[in-house]
């Protein structure tokens, strides 16, 4: 990688990471499924394009002037990698992606770890929007490459989106009750059905450009825990998108790593272990917010709604089980 620093206008090269523990178990396949995304298309089509792209942390060389021109390495963020980036290239440096250079990378194996990691990329999201968003948008350049940074930068805020959706679930069952009235949901329903065909081509192309050998029924499974995952963390997403908002910097909370590889190998006896919050409690009280709704539409006889409120219940109860088996 070190010859495209020739060229004295890049400041940045990074490589595209693997998952050296993707078979490990099913939650670790999901967030390779997640990070393939992440690395094989939205980089690339941003760098192709000539828009920001970020630092991932690791896998990637700097060139000591760039990062000095931009302001140094600052702690106002968690996610300072993210926040480096964009101040980078708002001074001119030209950053680049090279997604046939491949670097090793363990996963998180336990949902408490995944749950403080995502949280961590969440909250540092948040402050770094709140830190540079406005230059961004001041600055002068393109404005395909504001409008790109604007999504990159605020995509978490989807998950307050989601936890509203979530809340309003009761609401809206009794206004139907009072009302007689449930169009709402045929209407949500071609959304549903777009927004996660979406999905299958989005995840189905990062697959498909690393010559994956994965079956399409795998492919078809693995896209609904994806589905179901990401529900199940809105909660905890939704309180780091506004913790990142209303504080900079803060601890960083590392990622527990254990070195476990192969699905015989075993992370249980590892010292190091995501820690357990009040969050447990905050899902626990979701959980029961979703069954008094499920038991209301029942009674109601709403049964438009029940696939939906259904599924809520089942991929909350699902990253709560993890979370709360895997913390003992």
């Amino acid at each position: 990688m070190v010859h495209y620093f020739a060229d004295p206008q890049v400041g940045m090269v990074q490589a595209r990471r693997a998952h050296i523990n993707r078979q490990y178990s099913l939650l670790t396949e999901i967030q390779a499924l997640m990070l393939d995304g992440h690395f094989v298309i939205e980089q690339t089509a941003r760098n192709r394009a000539g828009c920001f792209f970020n630092f991932n942390g690791t896998a990637g060389i700097w060139r000591a002037s760039a990062i000095a021109d931009a302001g140094g390495w600052q702690h106002t963020t968690v996610t300072e990698d993210l926040d480096l980036s964009y101040r980078v290239q708002l001074k001119g440096w030209q950053c680049l992606y090279l997604p046939h250079i491949v670097v090793p990378a363990e996963l998180p194996v336990e949902m408490n770890s995944f749950k403080s990691q995502q949280f961590r990329w969440a909250k540092g999201a948040s402050q770094v929007t709140k830190k540079l968003l406005g230059k961004v948008l001041r600055a002068d350049i393109p404005l395909h490459v504001k409008f790109e940074a604007f999504l990159h930068l605020t995509n978490n805020f989807n998950y307050l989106l989601l936890m509203a959706l979530l809340l309003l679930s009761l609401p809206y069952q009794v206004y139907v009750s009072q009302h007689q009235w449930e169009y709402g949901l045929i209407i949500y329903l071609p959304i549903f059905i777009v927004t996660t065909l979406n999905l299958f081509v989005f995840y189905g192309v990062s697959q498909r450009a690393q010559n994956s050998t994965i079956s399409p029924f795998q492919f078809g499974y693995h896209i609904f825990f994806l589905l179901s995952v990401g529900i199940g963390m809105s909660l905890n997403q939704s309180l780091a998108v506004c913790d990142g908002l209303l504080r900079f910097g803060t601890d960083f909370v590392r990622t527990p790593k254990h070195g476990v590889v192969a699905a015989a190998e075993s992370w249980k006896t590892k010292k190091y272990r995501g820690a357990n919050t009040c969050l447990l409690a905050l899902e626990r009280l979701m959980l029961m917010y979703l069954a008094v709704t499920i038991l209301f539409a029942t009674y109601h006889a709403h049964y438009l709604s029940l696939p939906f409120l259904f599924m809520f219940f089942i991929v909350y109860s699902y990253v709560l089980r993890l979370s709360l088996f895997q913390s003992r």
